[in-house]
């Protein structure tokens, strides 16, 4: 029964996915144009040399995008059924997302061959919107006491939610991510013993602060 209906909610995404396509015949032209563009613009911070090699590569980030595009369409509405059918028991949904790890997998491997691990680096967070090194860098600008562990940790969980949101389908998706896992860092922080609310309220006066001296300067 449970299989039969998973069954039907991926025939019903299909048809809503399909049928949208359909309303507008322009729209995997224009989903095409978008990617490329996603994909150049990261490939051209990879200063790749070998023009053939940079299209390549390109062309393995476009490939990406389209192949997490179809698992969300197929699965969205499974994964969400899953999730609330029964929570307490992760197996189904770990089965769900077997292939979506896969995906990455093979998606990393294959940079693997191609790129240095600063190319590397630089390509997930041009999909993940650089969002692990600008909130980073807030951290350490926010609590500059922060110790030389409290930073490994830090990072240690944004990498973590950067792998994650990489294999997402949309922005506020990839958001929501890294949104989890910074939950986890003020926590860990807030039984470190740091006052959170007055580390970003001083934090606040700081970027204040400085806004008022650069407009200063300017002037």
């Amino acid at each position: 029964m449970a299989t039969r209906f998973f069954l039907v909610l991926s025939v019903l995404c299909y048809l809503v996915v399909d049928g949208a396509f359909a309303q507008d015949p322009d729209a995997e032209a224009k989903y095409t144009a978008a990617i490329t563009k996603r994909a150049d613009d990261i490939v051209v911070r990879l200063e790749i040399a070998d023009p053939s090699k940079a299209t390549q590569v390109r062309d393995q980030i476009m490939n990406q995008y389209r192949a997490l595009r179809e698992f969300h369409d197929a699965n969205e509405a499974v994964i969400i059924a899953l999730k609330t059918e029964n929570p307490s028991d992760p197996s189904k949904l770990e089965a769900a997302y077997a292939p979506l790890k896969e995906l990455h997998r093979s998606f990393i491997s294959g940079l693997e061959r191609d790129l240095t691990a600063e190319q590397l680096d630089t390509v997930k967070n041009g999909m993940t919107f650089n969002v692990l090194n600008v909130t980073y860098t807030a951290y350490l600008d926010k609590i500059p006491s922060l110790t030389d562990e409290q930073k490994l940790y830090i990072m240690q969980q944004l990498t973590e939610a950067r792998e994650l949101a990489m294999d997402e389908g949309s922005s506020e998706a990839k958001h929501n991510v890294f949104g989890k896992y910074k939950g986890r860092i003020n926590n860990y922080l807030s039984q470190a013993g740091y006052d959170l609310r007055a580390e970003e309220k001083a934090w606040q006066e700081r970027l204040r602060a400085r806004r008022a001296a650069a407009t200063q300067k300017s002037e």
